[in-house]
């Protein structure tokens, strides 16, 4: 009999941030990391340091064989470590009986497979808030409410999908970097941009992109404008700034 498949479009990945101390007693990523009491607690005796995990949210889709379900929202996330909500219904199939989900590997491309030379100023976009506010096209694009997902669709040659994050790190608009620190910190508020899928038949099926860089976009004045607006900003780049579409693609201008 054959199987019907669910497919995880986004991994979970953590890493432990370098030493620096925010208004909440979390050590944070920072050019400095000064050895004092007011960071460790102690000026004489030995420190212990301990993780502290925020669980990521993984995006799903779920198929009956190459053709993508539409699901329940509660289905359409899972928190890394949590439990999977199933969709209410299963899928029907004449002659066959249906024996539950499976996981397959997603499709993957590269971000240098792209090319970009139809993207102009005016290609449309649609984008996600990072705070669940709601964001533009999200429906036309298939994009999940407060994800920070964003799109930019260049005609004939298909959509590019991405992924914005408001971190503590900073960087150099349109250059590479590693925005480590986990997700939702308070103070983050520097903006970065990633590729994550490509649908080159604009029929909402994204190949998962294999091994993008992050990208530097903006400095926001506040966490806040950042989970705002980062997504929005990541896709108007990519539209009408050369340099970071470049970049972001993995490509030589």
């Amino acid at each position: 009999m054959k199987n019907i498949f669910l497919t995880s479009a986004i991994i979970a990945v953590m890493s432990y941030p370098a030493i620096a101390l925010d208004g909440n007693n979390h050590i944070q990523p920072s050019p400095t990391n000064d050895c004092v009491e007011s960071t460790l607690g102690t000026a004489t005796g030995p420190a212990n340091l301990e993780a502290d995990w925020n669980a990521n949210i993984i995006n799903l889709e779920w198929y009956n064989e190459d053709t993508k379900l539409t699901v329940p929202t509660t289905s359409n996330t899972c928190r890394y470590d949590g439990q999977i909500t199933l969709p209410s219904t299963n899928p029907e199939k004449t002659g066959y009986t249906f024996r539950g989900w499976q996981v397959r590997v997603a499709q993957q491309c590269l971000p240098s497979d792209f090319n970009y030379n139809n993207i102009t100023d005016s290609s449309p976009f649609g984008y996600t808030t990072l705070n669940g506010n709601a964001g533009d096209n999200e429906s036309t694009y298939g994009l999940t409410r407060g994800s920070g997902e964003w799109v930019v669709d260049y005609g004939n040659a298909g959509v590019i999908k991405g992924m914005a994050r408001c971190s503590l790190t900073s960087g150099t608009f349109s250059q590479p970097g590693n925005p480590t620190d986990n997700l939702n910190q308070e103070g983050a508020k520097y903006c970065w941009c990633q590729i994550n899928g490509f649908d080159a038949n604009k029929d909402k099926e994204y190949c998962q992109v294999a091994s993008p860089s992050w990208v530097f976009s903006y400095a926001y004045g506040s966490a806040s404008g950042c989970a705002s607006l980062c997504a929005f900003y990541c896709a108007g780049y990519v539209q009408d700034s050369s340099g970071f579409r470049a970049t972001i693609f993995g490509q030589v201008m």
